[in-house]
């Protein structure tokens, strides 16, 4: 298999604000999404029906109310059932912090020292409502409110820290264990 001829060729949000947007439904071009992988980042939130994700070589089966977290580099595709969702995808570089200790909790995921759990059941909190915030601000998104999104991403990252859903140094994680 050549990983190149799955690369997302997609620019996802602009030079200035690299942070795109999403509302899938049955409507949406790649409703049924096919397998790709891409530098950036990507968060999904169902907000109804299901959807299978497959992520490398595991299988997710995300339902209303979950999360799911989809690192760089990671092949994926999906096939739902009666799904819709919202996700973005953003590349963090330019969006993050421009401090130490900012550019190394980000560094980490990039280079995959740190793995952010990529399934947060329903109920996950406070993640889920992490998630849903970060949602309404980047659905509504102009250049009057990228703070506002900014500042919800940074809450969703420092979400996860304060939860501790991510493990260092190994292989990616699936789950938020209860």
């Amino acid at each position: 298999m050549n990983l190149l001829d799955y690369i997302e060729k997609e620019t996802h949000g602009t030079s200035d604000f690299p942070l795109a947007y999403y509302y899938v439904d049955k409507t949406h071009p790649r409703y049924e999404m096919p397998f790709h992988w891409h530098r950036e980042l990507e968060i999904s939130y169902i907000l109804s029906g299901s959807y299978t994700f497959y992520l490398n070589d595991n299988v997710v089966s995300a339902h209303e109310g979950d999360v799911v977290y989809i690192e760089s580099g990671t092949i994926h595709g999906g096939k739902p059932n009666n799904c819709v969702y919202e996700c973005i995808v953003f590349n963090p570089y330019p969006l993050l912090p421009n401090i130490e200790s900012g550019k190394q909790y980000i560094q980490n995921l990039i280079n995959h020292d740190t793995h952010i759990y990529s399934h947060f059941p329903a109920g996950t909190q406070p993640v889920c409502d992490a998630t849903a915030r970060l949602m309404h601000s980047s659905k509504k998104h102009s250049s009057k409110n990228e703070l506002e999104i900014l500042t919800d991403l940074y809450y969703w990252f420092i979400t996860i820290s304060e939860t501790e859903s991510y493990v260092r140094n190994q292989s990616p994680p699936h789950s938020k264990r209860r």
